[in-house]
C-alpha cells in the first residue's frame, strides 16, 4: 500500500462483516449475503486476500488452558534498535503481538504461556542482555477478557535453533536444567 488509508465498499465491508461472525462461511453464503454469483464472491475475498486485507485462520481460546501473558516495555538507544527487535520478536512463538511506540517506551512485546515462571524465565533469556535497550519493564497477568481468541504463532515445523536467534547453549536456565523449552525446537514443548 502506498501510505493512503484503504477504502472499503460496501460490498467488501459485508464480507469482513459476515466472516467476523462465522469464520467459516462458505462461498455460497457470502454470494447470497452479497447479492452476488458465487464465483464472484469468491474473486473478491480471494482479492482482499492478496492485497493482505483479511486472513482468515483458526483462533485460540488461551483461558481455556489457563495460559498467562506478560507484557514487555522496551525503551531503546535508536529506533533502528527496535525496528529490528520487532522483526526478531515476531518470530517468537510464545509473542502475541509486538510493535512499536512513541513515548516513554519505542517497543512493546506481548508473550503468552503456560506460566508465570515460564514467562519471567523466557523475557529474561529473550529480552535481558539485548543490545541497545536502555531500559525494560515487565507486567504480568491474566490474559485480556477481550479478544477471547487470539492468534499464536505455532510453528509448523520444529527447528534445531530458536527462531528468535537466543543462544539456548549460553543460556542460564538451560544449562541449570529449567528451561521450559522453545515450542519451535525439536524436543521443546508444543504451544498447544
Amino acid at each position: 500500500m502506498d501510505g493512503h488509508l484503504l477504502e472499503l465498499d460496501e460490498k467488501s465491508r459485508e464480507i469482513i462483516l459476515t466472516l467476523f461472525k462465522n469464520g467459516r462461511a462458505s462461498f455460497t453464503e457470502l454470494a447470497a449475503k452479497l447479492g452476488v454469483s458465487v464465483p464472484s464472491a469468491k474473486s473478491r475475498f480471494e482479492s482482499m486476500v492478496e492485497k493482505g486485507l483479511l486472513n482468515v485462520k483458526g483462533l485460540i481460546n488461551l483461558n481455556q488452558f489457563n495460559w498467562k501473558i506478560a507484557i514487555a516495555l522496551l525503551k531503546t538507544t535508536t529506533t533502528t534498535h527496535a525496528i529490528k527487535y520487532v522483526k526478531t520478536l515476531t518470530r517468537c512463538p510464545r509473542v502475541i503481538f509486538t510493535g512499536t511506540t512513541t513515548g516513554t517506551y519505542d517497543l512493546y512485546t506481548i508473550f503468552a504461556g503456560e506460566d508465570l515462571s515460564l514467562l519471567k524465565k523466557h523475557i529474561e533469556n529473550a529480552i535481558s542482555g539485548l543490545e541497545g535497550v536502555d531500559r525494560a519493564d515487565y507486567l504480568y497477568g491474566d490474559l485480556p477478557s477481550t479478544p477471547t481468541y487470539i492468534p499464536i504463532n505455532v510453528p509448523l515445523e520444529k527447528t534445531e535453533k530458536p527462531p528468535c536467534g537466543v543462544k539456548c547453549e549460553e543460556c542460564f536456565y538451560q544449562l541449570t536444567g529449567k528451561c521450559g523449552g522453545c515450542p519451535a525446537t525439536i524436543g521443546g514443548p508444543s504451544v498447544i
